[in-house]
């Protein structure tokens, strides 16, 4: 009986337990609504400026030229079916389904849903002239254009919606955390660990990528739906109702199709709890569930799509074989350099950029300065991380939200296709923001222990950091105004890496269109020298980029005007053009103008530039840009030369480039005119012909030379090739009187000289 009894007593005892586990969490919430006010404003007034930006970078990929957004409603089906780079005409393959990506691809459809969407509703009636796949034809057709300032301004909305639900999930983690101050009641939220938290979230400079770029779109609804899973994951707690934990789930997916980020709160979720309730290490867990099995459905869906594949970081990131320093350092240095460098920009974000690829930043090798500092830097926090995790501290759950949020894109495991971007701290600046506000509000105080003094101090420090972020905010937001803005603007921070020094080409044709158009020859000569400083930056981190080897060439060409050595520069350029890109005639055609104009009273000089590109097609040992390179690294000039051997090799074969014949008919010209040298004359001449039998100039020369020689039937044969090409060419005829006066045929004598009247009479 008395067991009985006890057991009794026991049971109720447990189920008493087990409900005051189930009941044990009640989280506050803000109740002056205003402060959601305040920061809804402060959000877009430090963002308002970026609605009237353009496009820039990936949003010509994802938006402009996506071919299903230009569909509107109508194109989301197929968003939703392909990769999200598969709307693009440049990716039109990644809809075949035999494609394989490559990297496990990219399926991120809803952000690329809303522009759809967007596009439908406030997208213009466009009619452009677009290719047929079918037929390989330009064709007319109807699109709707994409109107970027509502995309912009929606960026900024959902920027703005987030940093007030950041607010509330903070006033219901840290709100019962007081801070002595001398405030009133009324302002005494103005120092409060919430609002301080979310204030420097939003002024932070480093979000402006994300938020001012329209294609961030998928940070910025990853993080929100991330958030709201979270949210929803407290008052599921709060309220033991299934329901609660089906809107977690369904924001949880929803964040998971906005981008792959939000995985890391599968994490973040459960480790929030365990900080700031009491609720059982089991149940907890337990509640995890749900959303990992959300997360591996979408994995299905992903996998079905455009399937999974993690490949190796050197590989994965190095994507371009003609660039070795794409990625700065693949070695475990060049790695953890940019864990140092994001804390760098969290700190200090004063030198924002869009270029963090190879050529930008440091060579660091595994045992650099610079890679053991950034070690130990980072070991040293994840250490504290531990320590705090432990004693459920503030710090560490800041410290731990950074690293947890910022492993999926750290290249450590899974490769993202880029070393570093700012971008990348967009949720896991929330944790810096946390650990900046806390020492301040509440660690602060121990070293300074009169109040009075205190609020002066920390309300006068978080005034000028407030206003310091916001003006590099708002200052920053306008560089990614478009391509041109974002590159002029980013181009006089030093080094370039591939994406930064194809944004120095960008901006060099951009200054080459602003001189032809100049009417004043000072301001023409200005964005001239201006496009020659942008090409040779970009030729210090790439030396045989074909576009930024042109666009120089055609400066230098033009800046001659001013500076007749500048013409010199140009033949130089213009050879390194054809060496890069020998499939290319034009380059062929613009030496051949100002080689006679540079060198109009020496003639050596002449043969040698010409023989210089004869020289480049015959011997495909012989590469001029790695001879004109000695300036750069030794493992560029070698590259450059194994580039160029390999160009000639897959490049079309000098018979297929008509251009290359005007060459040997200069050649034979200037040796049958100037030196003399009749033999040497028809050699290169007959070489050209063979080349190009349809340049009616070169025939005709080559029909003179014969007649000079008295090779009477070879120069009737050269003549007649010339006038079947061209008939009316006075010259040819009259050469063709004269062969034919030699040769003793009367009868075609009196044609051609009928022919030669006709022309005349034209």
């Amino acid at each position: 009986m008395k067991k009985q009894v006890k057991k009794t007593i026991l049971k109720t005892k447990v189920q008493a337990s087990k409900k005051i586990a189930l009941q044990q969490v009640k989280f506050p919430y803000p109740q002056n609504k205003w402060i959601y006010l305040i920061i809804f404003a402060f959000s877009f007034i430090v963002y308002g400026n970026s609605i009237k930006n353009k496009f820039a970078l990936d949003d010509y990929m994802i938006i402009v030229s996506n071919e299903f957004v230009e569909k509107g409603i109508s194109g989301i089906g197929e968003i939703f079916s392909y990769d999200t780079f598969a709307g693009d005409p440049n990716f039109a393959h990644m809809r075949d389904k035999n494609f394989k990506a490559t990297e496990g691809g990219r399926y991120r459809p809803l952000s690329v849903v809303t522009f759809a969407i967007e596009n439908q509703f406030f997208g213009k009636d466009t009619t452009i002239a677009k290719m047929d796949r079918m037929t390989g034809q330009p064709k007319e057709a109807k699109v709707l254009a994409y109107n970027p300032y509502v995309g912009h301004f929606v960026n900024v909305l959902i920027f703005a919606i987030t940093c007030v639900l950041i607010y509330i999930v903070m006033y219901m983690l840290f709100s019962n955390i007081k801070v002595d101050n001398l405030l009133s009641p009324k302002y005494n939220f103005l120092l409060s660990l919430p609002f301080v938290i979310t204030m420097l979230y939003v002024a932070h400079p480093i979000h402006t990528e994300a938020v001012s770029n329209i294609k961030g779109r998928d940070e910025l609804m990853a993080f929100l739906f991330s958030l709201l899973a979270l949210f929803y994951t407290l008052k599921y707690f709060e309220t033991n109702n299934w329901k609660q934990m089906g809107y977690a789930m369904l924001y949880f997916f929803l964040g998971a199709l906005s981008k792959e980020n939000t995985y890391t709160f599968i994490v973040i979720i459960p480790l929030t709890i365990y900080f700031f309730t009491k609720i059982p290490l089991k149940r907890n867990l337990q509640a995890t569930i749900p959303l990992i099995i959300i997360g591996l459905i979408f994995l299905l869906i992903r996998q079905k799509i455009v399937g999974i594949e993690v490949k190796d970081i050197a590989k994965a990131v190095s994507t371009d074989d003609w660039l070795p320093f794409y990625y700065a350092d693949t070695s475990f240095g060049g790695l953890v350099w940019t864990f140092w460098r994001y804390i760098k920009l969290l700190i200090l974000p004063n030198d924002l950029t869009y270029d963090y690829y190879g050529g930008s930043l440091p060579i660091v090798t595994n045992f650099s300065f610079m890679s053991i500092f950034s070690t130990a830097l980072n070991v040293g926090l994840l250490i504290l991380a531990y320590i705090y995790f432990k004693r459920k501290s503030i710090i560490g759950y800041g410290l731990l939200f950074y690293f947890i949020t910022f492993f999926i894109v750290s290249n450590i495991i899974i490769p993202v296709g880029s070393p570093l971007n700012e971008r990348f701290m967009y949720m896991s600046s929330l944790g810096f923001c946390i650990i900046l506000a806390y020492l301040l509000l509440k660690k602060l105080p121990i070293l300074i222990k009169n109040k009075t003094i205190f609020t002066f101090v920390v309300s006068a420090f978080l005034l000028i950091i407030f206003t310091l972020y916001s003006i590099k905010t708002i200052s920053r937001n306008p560089a990614w105004e478009s391509n041109y803005s974002l590159f002029t603007t980013d181009s006089a921070k030093g080094a370039f890496s591939k994406n930064g020094h194809i944004g120095l080409t960008y901006t060099s044709a951009e200054y080459m269109r602003k001189a032809n158009e100049a009417k004043d020859k000072k301001v023409k000569r200005k964005y001239l020298e201006m496009s020659k400083d942008c090409c040779e930056r970009a030729l210090n981190v790439h030396p045989v980029y074909i576009k930024t080897l042109q666009n120089l060439a055609y400066t230098c060409q033009n800046l001659g005007e001013f500076d007749k050595n500048e013409y010199k520069n140009a033949l130089k350029y213009l050879l390194r053009c054809i060496d890069c890109n020998s499939a290319d005639g034009s380059f062929i055609k613009s030496v051949l103008q100002i080689t006679p104009y540079i060198y109009a009273q020496n003639i050596d000089k002449q043969i040698e530039t010409y023989k210089e590109v004869v020289k480049i097609y015959q011997d495909p040992a012989y590469v001029v840009f790695a001879e004109m390179c000695k300036e750069q690294q030794e493992n560029w000039r070698n590259y450059s030369k194994k580039v160029g051997e390999n160009a000639r090799k897959t490049n079309a074969q000098p018979s297929a480039i008509p251009e290359l014949s005007l060459v040997y008919n200069q050649l034979g010209f200037i040796y049958a005119n100037n030196k003399k040298d009749i033999n040497t004359a028809i050699k290169y001449l007959e070489e050209g012909k063979n080349i190009d039998s349809n340049n009616a100039e070169l025939l005709r020369n080559l029909g003179i030379i014969y007649g000079i020689t008295k090779d009477m039937k070879s120069s009737e044969e050269a003549l007649l090739m010339s006038y079947a090409i061209n008939p009316n060419d006075p010259t040819t005829v009259a050469n063709l009187i004269a062969t034919y006066q030699n040769l003793g045929n009367a009868q075609k004598v009196a044609e051609f000289q009928a022919k030669y009247s006709q022309i005349h009479k034209k």
